[in-house]
């Protein structure tokens, strides 16, 4: 987890190639580090949960959003590898 608001909302994230049979991840220890990651051939997840009292209970919310950068023309894909 990059960031928790105990009881409310918490952040995490990962590095990883979800393409691969057993997809290799990268370690990334803050938020910052995970802003500046730019290496070609890996995609970056961020997942969001926030808490929310409600009548009987607590709500739960998520978000995730997921970024893989182009590759550049003549480059290898890393999916296929041409």
């Amino acid at each position: 987890m990059f960031e928790i608001t105990p009881s409310a909302y918490a952040v995490g994230g990962a590095v990883a190639r979800p393409w691969q049979p057993r997809p290799a991840r990268r370690d990334i220890a803050s938020l910052e580090k995970f802003a500046r990651f730019a290496e070609p051939g890996w995609t970056k997840y961020l997942t969001a949960f926030h808490l929310q009292p409600c009548k009987g209970g607590v709500q739960l919310t998520t978000e995730t959003r997921g970024y893989s950068p182009i590759v550049e023309h003549g480059a290898a894909s890393p999916c296929t590898g041409r």
